[in-house]
């Protein structure tokens, strides 16, 4: 899972992604609270690259999105979740 930022960067306006949290972050089963701080790494993409970046640079912040991806043989269905 991460989180998404469409924001004023470094990089322009544009999406600015979190580290990642990946299944082998989690032991067994259940519910877990995440937090996507700016104390963690963030990155800007542009579509053949990644560059880290300082969150703390971003302004103006337009969108929230936080994508999902479901563990490997799992039942559940990727997505994304957005807000403005």
């Amino acid at each position: 899972m991460d989180c998404s930022l469409r924001a004023t960067g470094p990089n322009g306006m544009g999406y600015y992604y979190s580290s990642t949290y990946r299944a082998e972050d989690f032991d067994g089963g259940g519910w877990w609270s995440l937090s996507f701080g700016f104390s963690r790494s963030w990155f800007f993409g542009n579509g053949t690259a990644w560059g880290e970046v300082n969150p703390k640079s971003l302004t103006g912040i337009e969108q929230i999105v936080f994508t999902f991806v479901p563990k490997a043989n799992s039942t559940g269905e990727a997505g994304s979740v957005w807000t403005t």
